[in-house]
Formats: C-alpha cells, sequence, structure tokens
C-alpha cells in the first residue's frame, strides 16, 4: 500500500484511462492545503490496528479462553477508572458490534484531533472512549496540561530565535563547517526537532483529552536524558513504538526470536516513513546497532550479575 501510494502520490485524474480522465479532469482543482498522502501512513497505521483487533477479538470469542496470546482480555471497560485506563483498554476486546460498524471504522481512521499527526491510537481504546471518555484527566488536569503546552511552545520560539540550525542545514552552510562543529550543528538541530514535535504531539493530545479520548504521550522524556539505543526508541513517538511492539513486533517473535523481529520492525519502520533506499539503509542499521546493544547488555548481565548478587 506504501508503495501504491508513493506511485501515485502526484497522478491526476486527467489521467484516468478510458472516458473517466475527461468526466473527473474537475477534481484536479481541488487540491487542498493538506494532501491526502500526507496521512495516508498514519491512516494505514488504523486500519492494521482495527484488522489486528479485530482478529483477536474473533479468536477470543471462538476460545473458551479470556486471552489471546497478544494478552488482550475481554473485560468490561467501565470498570476502569485508575490512571492505567488506557493502556489496559488497548488490550480489551470490544462487543463484536464495534468492529461490524463502518461509522465506527471511519470515525476512528478520520478522527480529526489525531488524524494529521497523531500520537497514534489503537482502535480497541478508540472506541472504548468513544463510549466511555477518559477518566485519566480532570478539567484541572487538562488545563495545566495546556500551560505545559504553551510553556513548550514559548521555549521552540526562543530557540528558534537564537538557534538557526534549520537555516544552516536547508541553506547547505554547515558544508563550510569543521567535523566538530557540524557534529554539534547536527546535535542542536536534533534538539529542535524533538522540541517541534513535542509541540505538535502535545497540541494533537490535548485537542483529543478535551473530546474525551486519552492517547499516548509521545515524547514522555527528553531526548538528552537516554543512555541507551532501546531507551531512547521507547520515548520517542512513543505512541508509534506501542504500535509496532502490539502489531509487529511480538507476533513476529518478540522475545522468543528478537533478531528477526527487530529486523523486521526497524524495516517497517523505515518503508513506513518513506520507500527509499537511504531510510532502508538507516532502518537496517538501527536494527545491527539495537541487536549489537542487547548482545552487549546480556553479556554484561551474565558476567556481573552473579557477583552482585542479582542487582544488575
Amino acid at each position: 500500500m506504501l508503495a501504491v501510494k508513493e506511485c501515485h502520490r502526484d497522478r491526476r485524474f486527467a489521467a484516468l484511462p478510458l472516458s473517466l480522465g475527461a468526466r473527473f479532469a474537475w477534481l484536479d482543482r481541488y487540491d487542498g492545503v493538506y494532501g491526502w498522502q500526507s496521512s495516508f501512513n498514519l491512516v494505514l497505521l488504523r486500519i492494521v490496528s482495527y484488522n489486528m483487533d479485530l482478529h483477536w477479538a474473533r479468536l477470543a470469542s471462538s476460545s473458551s479462553s479470556s486471552s489471546t496470546s497478544n494478552g488482550s482480555k475481554s473485560v468490561d471497560s467501565k470498570a476502569m477508572t485508575t490512571k492505567d485506563t488506557y493502556h489496559k483498554l488497548v488490550e480489551r476486546h470490544r462487543p463484536a458490534g464495534d468492529y461490524t460498524s463502518v461509522a465506527g471504522f471511519l470515525g476512528y481512521c478520520f478522527y480529526m484531533p489525531l488524524y494529521l499527526s497523531g500520537p497514534t491510537l489503537t482502535f480497541n481504546a478508540f472506541v472504548a472512549q468513544v463510549a466511555e471518555p477518559q477518566r485519566t484527566y480532570s478539567r484541572r488536569g487538562i488545563a495545566l496540561y495546556a500551560l505545559r503546552l504553551a510553556a513548550n511552545l514559548l521555549l521552540f520560539e526562543v530557540m528558534l530565535h537564537y538557534f538557526h540550525c534549520f537555516s544552516a542545514v536547508s541553506s547547505g552552510v554547515y558544508g563550510r563547517l569543521s567535523p566538530s562543529e557540524i557534529g554539534s550543528l547536527g546535535f542542536v538541530a536534533l534538539t529542535c526537532m524533538w522540541l517541534k514535535f513535542l509541540v505538535i504531539w502535545r497540541f494533537a493530545r490535548l485537542w483529543a483529552l478535551c473530546d474525551g479520548v486519552e492517547t499516548v504521550e509521545n515524547m514522555n522524556r527528553c531526548m538528552h536524558n537516554n543512555y541507551s539505543l532501546s531507551g531512547f526508541w521507547r520515548s520517542w513517538h512513543q505512541s508509534f513504538n506501542r504500535w509496532l511492539v502490539r502489531y509487529l513486533y511480538v507476533p513476529a517473535g518478540g522475545r522468543d526470536c528478537p533478531t528477526v523481529a527487530t529486523v523486521l520492525t526497524f524495516t517497517f519502520v523505515a518503508l513506513w516513513h518513506d520507500v527509499e533506499l537511504k531510510l532502508l539503509a538507516w532502518g537496517l542499521l538501527c536494527a545491527a546497532f539495537m541487536i549489537i546493544e542487547k548482545a552487549v547488555q546480556g553479556s554484561v548481565r551474565a558476567a556481573f550479575t552473579p557477583g552482585l548478587g542479582g542487582c544488575v
């Protein structure tokens, strides 16, 4: 689907075969400010979430067991009142009618607060919160969250005013810098990028909270506050990370086959961003470094845990 989208990104209605091109050419005048291609990747995640949640719900309904292999459970969502409501609603199957509702499916795929940028929300959690709005955040909590967003936006504006990293990158002036200066520029640019995504995703999350729908905080820790690759990826676009774990990493083998699952996951991540060879190479490199890190961590634990009495 991603490859088809890339092939037809700039295709016009006038190019349709037979007489269809002449009949629908007038639609080419209505491109809009924000094309459908820009959010298709996020819509694809929602389509996969719907199908997988439906599949697991059917498996659960045909089995006498209360859970499936992915740990999903069929429990009344209205019993949830604690702060882990969202995380439990992700795994709880919905009544069969929720999965056969066309309006529910379309509402999930094109839910306006999260349509443009996310955070990514699973079908189970979305439908559950449509029926029973979130209780984690009170009105006061939502107001405080809005103030935090305002502070983040102010900080981002200050950084853009004093750190012209994006201009240096787009203008090509970085080609005249020394290697150490390029490294510093890249670090600052990545920090600004992290803050930019933080503001975008927190605005979308705030909008959804005001509508009674809770999602994952995509940037739950500062990018500088990480000491491992796995920690970095768990906290950068966290909702996408959880989607990958639930719908790809665990079904691909998870902890039982971590190497294969890691390679498949990062290959998908690369192609999901864009179908390009350089992104595929980036994804495979990320997978290789993750596998190396896990191997080193396992060796260190095996070497030091006995002597430390299980403290590592």
